[in-house]
Formats: structure tokens, sequence, C-alpha cells
């Protein structure tokens, strides 16, 4: 067995011992998805137990099962042992800041992942510092926090972090994460330093025109990055389309979307 997709079940913590039973004996398995089951606390720290006798998983995706910082504390323990671990899924869940401190303690000790989505898991600018402090350390390439708290104060963490690493990002999700001038103007200056950030997230946060001439800069001079979604932020419609403006001479890269697929693109500014 190499896929096993069981997501929306409602398993839920009672059946996550049993189902934990059942794939430490699928040592080809690459691909587990749980997400939508209710496992909570409990059934992620018996899966944890469980996942380091599957020495083939690459993906596995457990968001949207009520996971808190226990739960994170569990799997993180397990990431340390799941060597070929490529793309973990833990968006939805209620990680918040301490859980992400448990996580990124674990980063620099998977020389394999790569994609980690944290989406809507109550991060603030504590559990962005912890991020930061390590990306420059491990393999993350492809960091979604959308719907988070992270604000300004976060987002400057990570841009900092930007500037350490040897690496470019595949993609950096910052979406609906309450982000202004101040966050947007910090990334903007580490992309166009660095260079090294290809897809770029920051729709509906409250960037506004202030941000403006930062922003394009990255547009006219970054070749490395290929998309970057300004959504739903506060721009007039004269700088909407001052930013829309094409560049020449861009080098066309890969990015990475949705964990999944690498799909060639050019620019595309998403405003």
């Amino acid at each position: 067995l190499a896929y096993l997709n069981m997501a929306g079940n409602t398993i839920a913590h009672e059946g996550a011992s049993h189902l934990g039973e059942a794939v430490s004996r699928c040592s080809a398995l690459t691909r587990l998805e749980l997400g939508r089951n209710d496992l909570l606390n409990e059934g992620a720290g018996q899966l944890a137990a469980a996942l380091p006798n599957c020495p083939a998983l690459q993906y596995l995706d457990l968001s949207e099962n009520g996971i808190g910082v226990e739960g994170a504390a569990n799997i993180a323990g397990m990431l340390t042992k799941c060597r070929q671990l490529s793309a973990l899924c833990l968006g939805k869940n209620s990680i918040s800041d301490h859980g992400c401190s448990f996580l990124s303690m674990a980063l620099p000790r998977c020389p394999a992942l790569t994609c980690l989505g944290l989406q809507s898991n109550a991060i603030g600018p504590r559990g962005c510092a912890k991020l930061a402090s390590v990306l420059p350390i491990c393999a993350v390439s492809a960091l979604n926090l959308a719907e988070n708290s992270v604000k300004d104060e976060g987002a400057s963490q990570l841009a900092s972090a930007l500037g350490k690493r040897q690496r470019p990002m595949q993609s950096l999700k910052l979406c609906a994460n309450a982000v202004g001038p101040a966050g947007a103007i910090a990334i903007s200056a580490a992309v166009l330093e660095f260079g090294n950030v290809i897809e770029l997230g920051l729709a509906m946060n409250q960037i506004d025109n202030s941000a403006a001439d930062a922003l394009g800069k990255v547009v006219r001079e970054c070749r490395i990055i290929e998309r970057l979604d300004l959504r739903g932020n506060c721009f007039e419609e004269a700088v909407r389309e001052q930013l829309k403006n094409p560049r020449a001479g861009m080098t066309p890269l890969s990015i990475i979307a949705d964990f999944d697929h690498l799909v060639g693109a050019e620019l595309d500014v998403m405003l």
C-alpha cells in the first residue's frame, strides 16, 4: 500500500490507535491523507507514535483535526524519525505560537521536509519568530502561513530570515494576516535584495499605497519572482494599475502550488 486517503471520515481519536496499528505495517506507504477526522491531540499522538514505522512516507495531511499544542509536540517528535517526509499539511488546526515552537525546533533535523502548511492556526509574531530562527537552516522552501495573525512584526521577522537562506523560498504565503505597509515593505526589501522568493502571497491584508513603491520595485526589478498575490488590499485604482505593469527580461522558473504540482509560470501579479 503506497497511498491511503481517509480524509473526512470522522475517525476520531478512538479510531486513530487502530489506524496507527494498521499503517505501521505499511512499509511502502508514501502518502497519507487524514484531514477532517476529529483526531484531536490524542489521535495525533497515536499516529505520531506509529508513523516512524513508515520509512517511505513522503506526504502527510493532518489538516482540520483540532490538533493543539500537545498534538503539535508529538508530531514534532515524529518528524525527526520520518526522514523521507517532504510535505506536511497541518492547516486549520489550533497549533498556536506554542505548538509552532515545538515544530520549529524539529525542522532543522528534517532534511527532506520542503513543504509546510500551517495556515489558520492562530500563529502570531512569537510563532513567526521561532520559524524565522530556523528558516535559514532547514529545508522548508514552501511555507503557508495564511489566515493567521502574523501582522507587521511577524512579517518583518520572516523578512530578516530570507536574507540568511542559502536557497530560494519556492513559496511564502502570508495572506489574511493583518499585514500592513510596514510588513509589506520589509518583505519587499528582502525579496529585492536577496532575490530568493519565487511565489509571494500577500492577499487580504492591510497594505495600502504607502507600500506601493517597495512592491513596485519587486515587480520591476526582481527577476526570480513569478507570482505576487496582492488581492484584497487597500490600494487606490491608480496604484493597482501601476503594479500590474509588465516587466521585461524575467527568467522563467518553476513554483510550487498547493504542495502538489510544479508548474511553469510567467510573472503573475494578482490584484
